[in-house]
């Protein structure tokens, strides 16, 4: 039995480095602005916010961001996962987004900015 759950326990972590694998292929992506994990209807629902106001979106909801990428990662298929995005409230659905965004930029060196 003391066997099994170890075997478990394996195919649970693997399955959750695959997860993290994918989410960082995900933001290499975005890094070249191939921004598949999102609708551009949620994108530029987003953007039509003042940064400041996304900023406080996105630090009052930082417990529902993890909580939500961490259910994400239960839907195999990337328009599985774009859909469930889609499904959040919509101030939840703006503070993934600009996270996501945030993310990026923060892994980007000056040379790989483009502005906009």
């Amino acid at each position: 039995m003391k066997n099994d759950h170890q075997d478990e326990l394996v195919l649970q972590v693997e399955d959750m480095l695959g997860e993290v694998f994918r989410f960082q292929a995900l933001l290499e992506e975005g890094k070249r602005g191939h921004h598949i994990l999102f609708k551009p209807e949620m994108i530029r629902m987003t953007f039509e916010h003042p940064h400041e106001e996304l900023t406080e979106l996105l630090e009052n909801q930082i417990d529902e961001i993890n909580r939500v990428i961490n259910e994400s990662f239960d839907y195999a298929s990337l328009e599985d996962k774009q859909n469930f995005f889609a499904s959040q409230p919509k101030n939840l659905q703006k503070a993934l987004v600009y996270g996501y965004f945030q993310l990026i930029d923060s892994q980007m060196t000056p040379a790989e900015k483009t502005l906009h």
